[in-house]
């Protein structure tokens, strides 16, 4: 009878202490499910916000609204000629390295040195306007003003 007790008591205790650890399971799973809704929160209102400047953006481009710089600011400012291959690679050399559609030829130093007559100015006004078949901002609306002029100061380099 003795043995049934301790039994009965040991079970108990088991008992109890499970009882514990799903209490503190419960509230664990609680807090993380806390957790996980104030991220995707977090995340909606993120993605909410980047909408907005996106879709600003694409009004202001459409609009065709002032450039924050003048191309003569812009022309005279020191390009990163890094960040131009990095561009040319990634978006001009479909274009530039095979001379598509009229487009000079990277390497070609007749042909970039007739456009680099006409000053850096023109040369950003047709990178970031476009010119004949190339769209504007060779076909990257997300290029900056700054990456389509390191872009094209890349182009001169390795074009002299």
């Amino acid at each position: 009878m003795r043995h049934v007790a301790w039994i009965m008591v040991l079970a108990l205790a088991v008992t109890l202490m499970a009882g514990c650890k799903d209490e503190e399971a419960r509230k664990t799973a609680a807090e993380a499910k806390q957790v996980a809704e104030e991220a995707r929160e977090t995340a909606l209102e993120a993605m909410r916000i980047a909408n907005e400047a996106k879709t600003a953006a694409e009004n202001q481009m459409a609009a065709g609204a002032p450039m924050a710089r003048s191309l003569e600011d812009l022309a005279a400012g020191e390009p990163d000629l890094q960040q131009g291959q990095d561009v040319y690679t990634r978006f001009c050399a479909f274009c530039h390295g095979a001379g598509i559609a009229g487009s000079p030829v990277i390497g070609d130093s007749e042909d970039w040195g007739k456009r680099a007559t006409k000053g850096m100015e023109t040369l950003l006004e047709h990178g970031i306007d476009g010119i004949g078949h190339m769209p504007p901002r060779g076909g990257e609306p997300g290029l900056t003003d700054e990456e389509v002029r390191d872009a094209i100061a890349y182009m001169l380099k390795e074009s002299e």
